[in-house]
């Protein structure tokens, strides 16, 4: 069957690979020469909405975690700030 793998949608892109499905629930398998690479669920998809939605669900826990960091990196910019005024006024006395 053909499965669309996203675990990796955001950085290298999805991948439309041909497995079968385990005997592991919620598992599928691709054969690559004498190897066997296995995807685990919510990984892989076997229609486009399911892809699609595991997709957008990446991408808000994406900006979400971006978000976040932009908020850190704000709160440690403004209190640079105030040291680097502090430290010039104590200088200044």
């Amino acid at each position: 069957m053909k499965v669309i793998v996203t675990k990796h949608a955001l950085t290298s892109g999805v991948k439309i690979v041909e497995a079968t499905e385990s005997d592991y629930p919620g598992m599928a398998t691709q054969s690559v020469g004498n190897r066997l690479i296995h995807f685990h669920k919510p990984d892989w998809h076997v229609n486009q909405a399911s892809a699609l939605a595991q997709v957008h669900k990446m991408r808000d826990a994406k900006v979400k975690s971006l978000k976040k960091a932009l908020e850190r990196i704000v709160i440690k910019h403004d209190r640079a700030c105030i040291q680097i005024i502090d430290a010039h006024n104590l200088a200044r006395h």
